[in-house]
């Protein structure tokens, strides 16, 4: 008995201590993703292999781009390119009763003098006047194609704004190249047709995968007469889902984090007691855009009483106005500065980007971001990166909307005279909708917020949307925002939301009986949901081929030499011409190749391209070309 009693007793002690060492050594580690703490975030942002392009097809190697006769011939080609003003207006008309449109046509003949060997093997096509197509058919018809795009419009340049040169000189300083079009995106149209202009010299050149460009004329404005009919165009030949890949301009390109990696070495040093080293490298990441946000314009159009300034009323047309535009900006909650709530989808594409910068480049990470990530709610990550966003500028700052939908006012119009009161007052505001939201989403809460301003102020809301032509369902009539409305004019006699062909008879009427002191319209005039998401995972041949290019491009240039290159898919809050072409392929990524401070002041005074960055992003078409071709896995 005291045997075993002792025995007992020195069990619980040796228990306790190793429960104390536990605790103790629990205490001093870190919270996730530490050494020798494997947790799922140690599978994060796998790389993909290096797919360099094969020495056997008989091709001379892409780095033969970046000899200095490929800088003087590409110099020459985007300057011609930038001296035609192919400006794209708003308001422009029909191609064949717009005469500004002709512009186009001499920006044609140029590319035919520049690219002769594109124009006497592949086969054109133009579509609606402008579009290009451009076709050189593989040997082997059961590949699908590889279709490149680029649009041939700029937008248009105030040529008494004080550029440094002339934005249609297309001036060469010895470093970039200046003007409309050189960053956006001529560059990449020049580029695409240089290639293949330089593969057609090369007699080995036989592609067996049908090579395709698809070139727009009003991406500027939306892509309606381009991009529309050169998709419609494509699909009617090819059908649906005919194409392998298809690559637009966009993403952000190839840009830096600072990481600090331990030397191989490290440990052995340590134990022989030899100064502990660290090795910095840079993490180039390459930013793809694999899907887009929505879009939306909101119309707003008031109409009331007009009359001398000398006896006006409360609140004039435009002061109404300025009401519900500072009723829309309102933050969500107290605890949001805008009007929407941002989230972080475990769906998101930024939400990969995080873990890529978490997992390869952690010092250009905040510390609690990791075990955010595998902890916390996609609703509190936001918040808290909204908050870090607020103290940046830049690139940083402007990463809070790739979580949250935007609202802007950009245009107001109202008043004559400044002793007439206004009769009409309009104004416009975009949106641009994140993953979580639909454009539904943004019209219901915009019709919540103007009703109640409108019941203020004796309006009549006339609600004149129609989201049904961009897929999503329509608010005109919908039970939500017709119980709603219902139940306002119930309990305000004041306040009614009426469909616009049930009310347009009566709307003058309402005004001068007085039951109304004015009428106001809600419409939309562009919509569009959010973009498909494109794959990203290795198990998807496509984006690995394409990434894996995109790694052997990038770490062989001059500056990317011995570096680690991360290709990992983001949100686009802007859109492009793949808007249209979602039918034929869900592989589309949106990626300008080049590095950061390379394109600058794209749509801006002094917009400029770095010819080296232009020469690599050639390399980069060259053999994308190659490798697919040399594919045959789908």
């Amino acid at each position: 008995m005291r045997k075993a009693s002792a025995a007992c007793f020195l069990g619980l002690l040796g228990f306790a201590g190793l429960r104390f060492m536990w605790m103790s050594a629990k205490d001093s580690l870190p919270e996730s993703g530490g050494p020798g703490l494997p947790d799922e975030s140690a599978e994060w942002c796998p790389l993909p292999p290096v797919v360099a392009a094969s020495s056997g097809d008989g091709l001379l190697p892409s780095e033969h781009l970046m000899e200095s006769s490929q800088l003087v011939l590409q110099v020459k080609r985007l300057a011609a390119a930038v001296r035609v003003p192919t400006q794209s207006f708003d308001d422009n008309g029909d191609v064949d009763e717009d005469p500004r449109w002709a512009t186009f046509a001499e920006f044609h003949r140029v590319l035919a003098d520049l690219f002769p060997r594109v124009h006497a093997r592949l086969q054109l096509r133009k579509v609606n006047r402008y579009g290009l197509l451009y076709t050189m058919p593989g040997s082997n018809t059961t590949l699908k194609p590889i279709v490149f795009m680029a649009h041939q419009d700029v937008v248009p340049a105030d040529v008494d704004a004080p550029w440094t040169y002339p934005p249609f000189a297309g001036h060469y300083d010895g470093t970039f190249l200046w003007g409309r079009g050189a960053a956006d995106c001529k560059n990449v149209l020049v580029g695409l047709l240089s290639v293949l202009e330089d593969l057609l010299a090369q007699s080995a050149f036989a592609p067996r995968r049908t090579i395709v460009l698809s070139f727009g004329f009003d991406e500027e404005t939306g892509g309606q007469r381009g991009a529309t009919e050169l998709s419609r165009a494509l699909e009617a030949t090819w059908g649906a889902d005919s194409m392998l890949l298809l690559l637009d301009e966009g993403g952000m390109g190839v840009q830096k984090e600072s990481s600090i990696e331990r030397s191989e070495n490290e440990e052995s040093e340590r134990s022989e007691g030899k100064k502990e080293r660290e090795e910095k490298r840079q993490i180039l990441f390459a930013y793809p855009g694999v899907g887009e946000k929505g879009y939306l314009d909101l119309q707003l159009t008031l109409t009331v009483d007009g009359g001398h300034s000398s006896r006006p009323p409360a609140h004039s047309g435009i002061g109404m106005m300025a009401d519900m535009i500072h009723a829309l900006e309102q933050p969500a909650s107290e605890q949001e500065d805008r009007p929407f709530t941002p989230r972080l989808p475990v769906t998101s594409p930024f939400r990969r980007v995080l873990e890529c910068r978490a997992r390869h480049a952690p010092a250009a990470v905040p510390g609690w971001l990791r075990p955010a990530l595998l902890h916390d709610s996609e609703k509190d990550i936001a918040a808290r990166l909204v908050a870090a966003a607020q103290q940046q500028t830049g690139e940083a700052a402007d990463e809070r909307w790739l979580m949250q939908t935007s609202q802007a006012v950009d245009v107001i119009a109202g008043g004559i005279k400044v002793n007439a009161l206004p009769e009409r007052v309009t104004a416009a505001i975009n949106y641009r909708i994140a993953l979580h939201e639909g454009p539904a989403d943004v019209v219901r809460r915009a019709e919540e917020v103007l009703g109640a301003v409108a019941a203020r102020h004796r309006l009549r809301v006339v609600n004149e949307v129609d989201l049904t032509s961009e897929g999503e369902e329509s608010t005109r009539g919908s039970e939500n925002s017709n119980n709603d409305d219902k139940s306002d004019s119930e309990n305000n006699n004041d306040y009614k939301t009426s469909d616009s062909e049930n009310s347009n008879n009566d709307k003058t009427s309402d005004i001068e009986n007085q039951k109304y002191a004015g009428l106001l319209s809600i419409s939309t005039s562009q919509n569009l949901p959010v973009a498909p998401l494109s794959p990203t995972g290795l198990s998807d041949g496509v984006w690995a081929r394409f990434a894996g290019t995109l790694r052997a491009v990038f770490e062989t240039t001059e500056t990317g030499h011995n570096h680690t290159v991360v290709p990992v898919g983001n949100i686009m809050t802007g859109n492009t011409d793949t808007t249209h072409y979602w039918a034929l392929t869900r592989n589309i990524y949106r990626f300008t190749p080049s590095r950061e401070g390379t394109r600058l002041a794209a749509h801006a005074i002094d917009e400029r391209m770095d010819m080296t960055a232009h020469l690599e992003g050639m390399r980069v078409y060259y053999n994308l070309i190659r490798n697919f071709d040399s594919w045959d896995e789908e």
